[in-house]
């Protein structure tokens, strides 16, 4: 009896050492359709995450502008230019090289967004006077695929990150939120 068992089960185990091509395509559909729901999601993840990370340093170089305006005693101007997708700032050396004016390319790593708008009192520049304050208030809009995002200041030097990315919707171009963006 002992002998008749062991030997069902060595030949189960001696019949059973590679997958079945069953078994090996079950494996293979459940993979594909992970892989589509997910990486969708991961690709959205990752624009989202860039677009705000480019609005966080657009709106940590307001404050250290205003920062470097008051320490100095010396107005400073931050130049957006959306046909380049960049902003500079003249008068402040050191930052990059040490000799070239200070200049941010948003469309570059780890970026990768393009400057839509940029709009401060009708210009596009925006001078921080020597006490740190904006002469001026305005806006940027930043945008990534179907994503912006949008930061403000204020004539007070209050820099606001809006609350987003938002989802623009490619055949009217309004903007709708991320939660009506998911139904």
């Amino acid at each position: 009896m002992k002998n008749s068992a062991e030997n069902c089960v060595a030949r189960l185990t001696r019949n059973r050492l590679a997958f079945t091509a069953v078994e090996f395509l079950v494996v293979a559909l459940i993979i594909g359709i992970v892989a589509a729901v997910t990486v969708p999601r991961y690709m959205g993840l990752m624009t989202r995450h860039s677009l705000r990370a480019a609005a966080k340093r657009v709106a940590l170089d307001f404050e250290m502008v205003m920062s470097r305006a008051k320490m100095t005693s010396q107005s400073l101007e931050i130049v957006f230019s959306p046909d380049d997708d960049n902003y500079t700032v003249a008068n402040l050396t050191g930052m990059n090289d040490g000799l070239s004016s200070y200049n941010v390319r948003l469309n570059e790593e780890p970026y990768r967004s393009t400057l839509q708008n940029a709009v401060f009192d009708g210009t596009s520049a925006l001078t921080i006077n020597g006490f740190g304050m904006p002469e001026g208030s305005g806006t940027v809009v930043l945008r990534r695929g179907d994503w912006v995002q949008v930061v403000t200041i204020n004539n007070f030097g209050e820099v606001i990150i809006h609350p987003g990315p938002t989802k623009v919707l490619p055949f009217n171009s309004d903007i709708v939120t991320d939660a009506d963006a998911s139904l």
